[in-house]
């Protein structure tokens, strides 16, 4: 069943139950086959006792009225945390607030679609939050209203006035009940580096990028709103050259092409190695020469093709920050593909 409302388009909607001429539906059945499974999983996060306060809301799930209130329309009018229960509508927040997240014990992010994803904290599930056109992101009211009062407090120090209206990707999902058919560039740089390191193996025995303990950390730092913060642009950049251009193995590289100079590093023996398969190498890694120069900015002077760097990432003047983030990890993504692709081809040939 999804909703068929109007006041869907508008910049703040705020609804009630629908009517029966608001609604549509579809149905099917399907018999489930296969094995089935299991899983028990389990915690001991302390083993001594602890006198209990007057009030336990995270052990004993003691119900506390909330005293945080949130912004829910643009004129300014606020409601409680505890009211948000109440009517269909949604809140809108900072991308600081992901970063947030994240720094605290047991932060996640994960994706569902392009712009949107889940959020949350070891200490309750994770929100669906979608981001609008100018980079906010939304959550639907009653889902932070079910937080406990310390979340609450959290996701409140970045709640802003309703601007862009709500993200149309979670109301497709959230309202209409069709999900965006689109992927998260977070999610195709994980799947383009997965690609690559079959594809390496198959082709020269062993991966292009040499194996380290903290990869799955490094590739869990890039994400679109590091470049929210001050200088996060340049963050970004330096864990995406960690990643890939630090990791490349120069021996590899050297001993599958016949040109070339003993001077040249990591990007310039990707490029070697791609004009050498038979392709425009300099184009294919043009992403990763801009990465390069935009990590060294924190710790040198800004090099005179600042500008330069940024349009081989694809990053233009009227982007907002999360936007910036987005385009950056795209081309970087679609670099690491096409490296795929190019061993691909070549060994088919």
């Amino acid at each position: 069943m999804s909703r068929k409302d109007p006041e869907l388009e508008d910049d703040v909607p705020a609804l009630n139950l629908p009517r029966n001429n608001e609604v549509q539906s579809e149905s099917h059945t399907f018999q489930r086959g296969g094995p089935r499974g299991v899983m028990v999983s389990g915690q001991l996060w302390r083993n001594e006792w602890v006198k209990p306060a007057a009030q336990s809301p995270r052990v004993r799930g003691d119900k506390i009225e909330s005293t945080v209130r949130f912004t829910i329309e643009n004129d300014g009018a606020t409601a409680m945390g505890s009211e948000l229960d109440a009517g269909i509508r949604w809140l809108w927040f900072r991308p600081n607030i992901i970063l947030d997240i994240l720094r605290r014990r047991g932060g996640h992010l994960g994706w569902y679609s392009e712009n949107t994803g889940v959020v949350g904290l070891a200490s309750h599930s994770g929100l669906h939050f979608g981001m609008n056109e100018l980079g906010l992101v939304n959550v639907f009211a009653k889902d932070i209203g079910l937080l406990p009062d310390h979340a609450q407090r959290i996701w409140a120090s970045h709640n802003v006035t309703p601007e862009g209206g709500v993200s149309r990707e979670l109301l497709a999902s959230q309202m209409e009940v069709n999900p965006a058919d689109t992927s998260a560039p977070e999610i195709e740089f994980q799947e383009a580096m997965a690609f690559l390191e079959r594809e390496s193996i198959d082709k020269f025995g062993q991966p292009l990028l040499q194996p380290h303990p903290k990869v799955d950390e490094i590739i869990g730092n890039i994400h679109r709103f590091q470049c929210v913060e001050r200088g996060g642009i340049f963050h970004l950049c330096k864990e995406v050259t960690r990643i890939i251009t630090d990791r490349a193995d120069i021996g590899l590289l050297r001993q599958h092409q016949p040109a070339r100079d003993k001077q040249w590093r990591s990007i310039k023996l990707l490029e070697g190695l791609m004009s050498h398969l038979g392709f425009d190498g300099r184009e294919i890694t043009a992403p990763l020469v801009g990465a390069y120069d935009l990590r060294i900015v924190d710790a040198h002077l800004p090099p005179s093709d600042f500008d330069y760097a940024l349009n081989l990432l694809g990053v233009e003047g009227g982007m907002n920050d999360v936007q910036r983030g987005k385009r950056i990890i795209h081309s970087v993504a679609t670099t690491v593909k096409r490296i795929a692709e190019s061993v691909v081809a070549r060994s088919d040939s």
